[in-house]
């Protein structure tokens, strides 16, 4: 087990998971190094900006809410994600996340929506584990393939 392999892998998981499947293959880890590599790093990404995200917009609302002003959040009107969210919630967003949206992007998304910080860690590491699983699948296979 190289852990410096794994932390690079961990690492650009963070913030895009499908390049951290292909690094991950690139640097011939295991199923398992592969899975908790994975898993771990696109975790770290969903945690730090769904903290830092609740932490902002809890600021926000108070500062607005000190000046006068009871407007709620306004979210940038992007009708895929409006649409996915209408219909599926917190676990569209969440399933989406690790192959078609970074973990950054599903946590903020989820964050603009005013989930609280607990639901989108539990919904996020769900989908997490089930797409790490996968891609650890596909990367031993891609493994086999070539050696």
């Amino acid at each position: 087990m190289d852990i410096l392999k794994m932390l690079s892998v961990a690492g650009l998981s963070a913030l895009k998971v499908i390049p951290g499947a292909a690094l991950a293959v690139a640097r011939e880890l295991n199923p398992v190094e592969i899975f908790l590599s994975l898993f771990v790093g696109g975790m770290l990404g969903i945690i730090f900006f769904a903290y830092f995200g609740t932490r902002i917009r809890k600021w926000r609302k108070a500062r607005l809410k000190k000046r006068g002003v009871n407007k709620p959040f306004k979210i940038r009107r992007i009708r895929r994600i409006m649409r996915i969210w209408k219909r599926f919630g917190l676990a569209g967003v969440a399933v989406l996340t690790p192959p078609m949206i970074s973990p950054p992007f599903g946590a903020i998304i989820a964050v603009a929506f005013g989930e609280r910080f607990e639901r989108i860690l539990a919904f996020m590491a769900v989908s997490m584990a089930l797409w790490a699983g996968i891609f650890a699948l596909i990367g031993k296979q891609v493994l086999e393939w070539i050696g």
